[in-house]
């Protein structure tokens, strides 16, 4: 995030600024990108910043230098993707599914803390399912109801703190439906603002063609190594700020799948020379809304969970704005000497959702405070 994400009802006078600012945060970013081992370019200047990044970018490819001048030449700036990234990379081409083990996942954190703590002060309970928070007097949680999947049987997971981190869909589903004596809309509801403001990440893509493709280029990788924040600045908010990325899927010739089907080498190769495409991503900025919410429903799902109802629609103005967005990633295809071939602005869908738990500086405009207790 950038300073000016901090405050953008303030700026904007739409969705909600946090309780604190980037300053606040920024430390903490530059931690995270030690422990996920983060490769970037500081001096390219996109935020500020405390110190460098702890490892070197990746180099361009051609088709990253291609596409930075297409953004040049419509007075944008391209560079280097933020990446994570260890310092055993050995850049096989199998990066998805790395063989030495060097691209950063959830399992790396989790050996870690399996192999630092005593095997009794960790515990992980697979296929359990939580369905409430269990409340004591006036409102306090004191634990968690769930339900082990292996036999069905019903447990009380006692707690003096209890962090609840499991998605924007799922968080307030489960705080909803914990309701008791101080709670009776459940946990952190007391003045409606939990499952509202749902606010997805809205994908923006536009694709193109040339004719032929002599140097044979096809992706190296399957991550994108070149960006754009050009379009993602304090002027652009207002209208919907749009993180630009060249997508990694394209130029590429699906050769093992053509030796698969019977394809003979020449044919195969014709194809590679054949064309080139290329891809343009935008991650473009939604603001929330109250209507943008989820709701309970009777019933439960396969999970023993209530049942859930998500309300979401675009307003005409962001619709507006998303697709002179795409007009303007156009543009940099068009510079590159690619015809459009595809533009999209995809429906909202489940990924990167965010908004329906709130932290606010006031209980009036949130679900939970600054260190994220629910007020």
């Amino acid at each position: 995030m950038k300073p000016e994400d901090f405050f953008l009802f303030t700026n904007t006078g739409e969705g909600a600024d946090w309780p604190f600012d980037y300053d606040t945060l920024e430390p903490y970013y530059a931690q995270a990108e030690v422990f996920l081992g983060v490769c970037g370019d500081a001096d390219e200047g996109w935020t500020p910043r405390s110190g460098p990044f702890p490892l070197p970018p990746y180099e361009f490819l051609p088709q990253d230098l291609e596409m930075k001048a297409g953004f040049e030449a419509v007075g944008l700036r391209g560079g280097h993707m933020p990446l994570a990234r260890f310092r055993r990379c050995m850049t096989t081409g199998t990066c998805r599914y790395c063989p030495v083990g060097a691209r950063y996942n959830g399992a790396d954190a989790l050996d870690g803390v399996v192999e630092e703590l005593r095997p009794s002060a960790l515990q992980v309970r697979c296929r359990t399912v939580a369905t409430r928070l269990l409340l004591e007097g006036t409102g306090r949680v004191a634990g968690v109801e769930a339900i082990d999947g292996r036999d069905g049987t019903t447990l009380r997971l006692l707690a003096d703190t209890v962090i609840v981190a499991n998605g924007a869909y799922e968080v307030p589903k489960l705080l909803m439906a914990s309701t008791g004596d101080g709670w009776p809309n459940g946990v952190g509801n007391a003045r409606d603002h939990l499952g509202r403001y749902i606010v997805t990440h809205s994908f923006l893509a536009v694709s193109g063609e040339v004719e032929p493709n002599p140097d044979r280029w096809t992706e190296e990788y399957d991550f994108p190594t070149l960006m754009s924040r050009s379009l993602d600045t304090p002027e652009q908010q207002r209208d919907g700020k749009v993180f630009l990325v060249r997508d990694a899927q394209a130029p590429n010739t699906p050769i093992a799948q053509l030796m698969q089907q019977g394809r003979t080498a020449e044919q195969i190769h014709h194809l590679v020379e054949s064309s080139r495409q290329v891809s343009l991503s935008g991650f473009f900025e939604e603001k929330g809304q109250a209507a943008n919410r989820l709701t309970l429903l009777p019933g439960t799902d396969r999970f023993g969970l209530p049942r859930m109802d998500i309300s979401f629609n675009r307003t005409p103005e962001t619709v507006a704005h998303g697709w002179h967005r795409i007009a303007q990633m156009s543009e940099v295809l068009t510079a590159m000497g690619y015809r459009v071939t595809q533009q999209s602005f995809e429906a909202p869908a489940g990924f990167h959702v965010s908004g329906t738990a709130r932290i606010a500086d006031h209980p009036e405009r949130g679900v939970a405070d600054p260190n994220l207790r629910v007020f």
